[in-house]
């Protein structure tokens, strides 16, 4: 019981968010978006258009991210959006897809594609490991599959893109790559290995909030998922400018989109209405505080109730223009 009243709160507590992630996520399964994707973050692609890219994209799938571990997700078609390794728990990825690396038409080789789409770029902890573990998984999963016995030139290259939201000032408009490489520790070695196998890519989008502009300009992929993740853009905006970008707008882009647009208004509601209720809860304590110590510092009552210096001061002077009236 505790347990279902733990996971109902969670759900509560996400509001328009969860509702609002899933739209995204069905948006950038649109091959146009995977394709302007591979367009910049792939070496196997790069240089190559919009439309020359998307006959290589095999039909993408979209996980579902559990409440709780261990649950699972309903695509079971194509390549799975879930991954189980016996002793290696469950991982659940956004995004994943097959595309057949170009060039090689007399054979078929495949790049393994994995999207997630990360709404803060600092979570609290360093999240390039976690996309080298996702990275990783695509390849160790791929034993007693592509690999059988001890035929290790049948992997297939994996790439993680991460698409990062609310990128602070001083990484927005970014595109990072995390790989494995040749390095000579002594002596001189033509290297012909494969070691590229394993590729992760950090987009980082600008936060909207930004009161600066980033020092560097947005390419087409960070202006397009910027377009598409705006919370102050109305649907018809984007839609335009998406045109303008060379986005096919189909029935079911528009109709997403209205409803992200819908969501997103009922995020920012719930962020400034939750901001309120906190802002009045701490001139609560404020209040209570001085009343109680009535000669204590501002720095004092700052230190005992935990807030900042500016936020006493605040209280205390609104307080006292309210007196004076």
């Amino acid at each position: 019981m505790d347990r279902m009243n733990q996971t109902g709160k969670h759900i509560l507590a996400a509001g328009a968010r969860a509702p609002y992630d899933t739209e995204a996520l069905n948006i950038i399964k649109d091959r146009q978006y995977l394709a302007s994707i591979l367009s910049e973050c792939t070496t196997e692609f790069a240089g190559m258009s919009m439309d020359e890219i998307i006959p290589y994209i095999e039909e993408p799938q979209v996980g579902t991210i559990p409440v709780e571990p261990g649950l699972t997700n309903t695509a079971i078609v194509g390549l799975p959006t879930e991954s189980k390794i016996p002793g290696e728990g469950i991982l659940t990825y956004d995004i994943r897809f097959l595309a057949r690396k170009p060039g090689m038409d007399a054979i078929e080789v495949w790049l393994m594609i994995d999207v997630e789409i990360q709404n803060d770029d600092d979570p609290g902890y360093d999240f390039v490991p976690r996309a080298v573990l996702y990275a990783g998984r695509m390849l160790s999963e791929q034993m007693g599959h592509n690999v059988t016995g001890k035929n290790y030139d049948a992997l297939q290259k994996v790439y993680s893109v991460w698409l990062c939201a609310n990128s602070a000032l001083k990484r927005a408009n970014t595109i990072s790559r995390y790989s494995i490489k040749h390095e000579a520790l002594h002596g001189e070695l033509e290297d012909q290995s494969r070691s590229d196998l394993l590729q992760v890519i950090m987009v980082r989008l600008p936060n909207e909030n930004l009161r600066s502009k980033p020092k560097n300009e947005p390419t087409r992929l960070i202006e397009l998922l910027s377009t598409t993740f705006s919370k102050r853009i109305d649907t018809e905006e984007k839609l335009r400018r998406l045109q303008q970008m060379g986005i096919q707008v189909t029935e079911d882009i528009r109709e997403r989109m209205g409803v992200m647009c819908n969501l997103s208004q009922g995020i920012l509601r719930e962020g400034i209405e939750q901001g309120m209720e906190r802002g009045l809860q701490l001139s609560l304590d404020i209040l209570d505080r001085r009343d109680e110590y009535p000669d204590e510092t501002p720095e004092e009552t700052a230190r005992a109730v935990g807030c900042t210096l500016e936020d006493v001061q605040a209280v205390v002077n609104r307080r006292k223009r309210t007196l004076k009236k």
